[in-house]
C-alpha cells in the first residue's frame, strides 16, 4: 500500500501562522498556495482514504456512511427542505466522491450582488479567466473523446440530444485517461490510467481520478504543509 500523505496527530505543533480547516477545493487551494514560507498546517475532520482502501461492495459503502456514531465515516449525506447535499469526508474533501466533472461558471454568473466586487473586478479584467486555466491545468482536465472506448451511455445522450434538435457537447472531467500510465504525474503522484470501473463516486481504488488527494495536497505537503 502506498505511504499515507497525512501526518500522524503527534506531529501537530501548539502553533502555527496559518491553520486551514477542511481539505476540500478550497482547503486543498489554499494550503497549497500558502504554505510555502510559512508555517501551516491543515484541519480535516475526516480519515484519509488511501486508494485501493474505498468501500467497493455494497456493504462495506454502508458502513462507510457518516453518523453520530460512526464520526469517521465518508459518505455524508444531509437532507434538507429544498435540496439534499451528499459530500465526502476524508483528505481531500468530496472530490473523492463526486463524480469530478469540471464546468466553469458563466461570466454572467458573477454579476449577482451576492459576490465581492473584487471578483467582479477581476473578471473584467480577465484576471479570474487565468485562475480558472490554472485550476485546469492543475486537475489534469480531459474529455472523454473517440479515441477511448465506445460507452453505451455516452452514445444514448448523443442520440437523444440529437433527436431533440438540441446541441451536445462531452464535459472535462478531472480523470486520467490518456496522461499518466503507471507513473507520477505532474506533482509526484503515482497513477494510473482510468479503466471504466465505474466506481468514481463510490471511490476510485485505481488511481485514476483526479481527485484533490492526488494534485493539490501533495503540491501543499511538498511545499511544508
Amino acid at each position: 500500500m502506498d505511504a499515507p500523505l497525512a501526518n500522524p496527530i503527534s506531529d501537530l505543533r501548539d502553533s502555527y501562522g496559518v491553520v486551514v480547516i477542511g481539505s476540500g477545493y478550497g482547503g486543498a487551494i489554499l494550503g497549497a498556495r500558502l504554505a510555502q514560507g510559512r508555517s501551516l498546517c491543515i484541519l480535516e475532520r475526516g480519515r484519509e482514504w488511501i486508494p485501493g482502501t474505498f468501500p467497493d461492495n455494497f456493504d462495506d459503502i454502508v458502513k462507510a456512511a457518516r453518523a453520530p456514531h460512526r464520526p469517521l465515516g465518508l459518505y455524508d449525506y444531509h437532507i434538507h427542505r429544498d435540496v439534499d447535499v451528499f459530500v465526502g469526508s476524508g483528505l481531500g474533501g468530496t472530490s473523492l466522491i463526486n463524480a469530478n466533472v469540471v464546468i466553469q461558471p458563466d461570466n454572467d454568473l458573477f454579476d449577482h450582488p451576492r459576490w465581492p466586487a473584487e471578483i467582479r473586478q477581476d473578471r473584467d479584467a480577465g484576471a479570474l479567466e487565468g485562475y480558472f486555466a490554472a485550476v485546469r491545468r492543475m486537475l489534469q482536465i480531459e474529455t472523454y473523446g473517440d479515441d477511448l472506448p465506445a460507452l453505451r451511455k455516452l452514445e444514448a445522450h448523443r442520440k437523444s440530444t440529437r433527436a431533440r434538435g438540441a446541441s451536445y457537447a462531452d464535459v472535462d472531467v478531472a480523470v486520467n485517461f490518456r496522461r499518466y500510465a503507471d507513473q507520477p504525474n505532474h506533482v509526484g503522484v503515482h497513477q494510473r490510467l482510468c479503466t471504466l470501473c465505474g466506481d468514481c463516486v463510490t471511490g476510485c481504488n485505481i488511481r485514476a481520478k483526479n481527485t484533490l488527494y492526488m494534485n493539490y495536497l501533495p503540491l501543499a505537503k511538498q511545499r511544508g504543509a
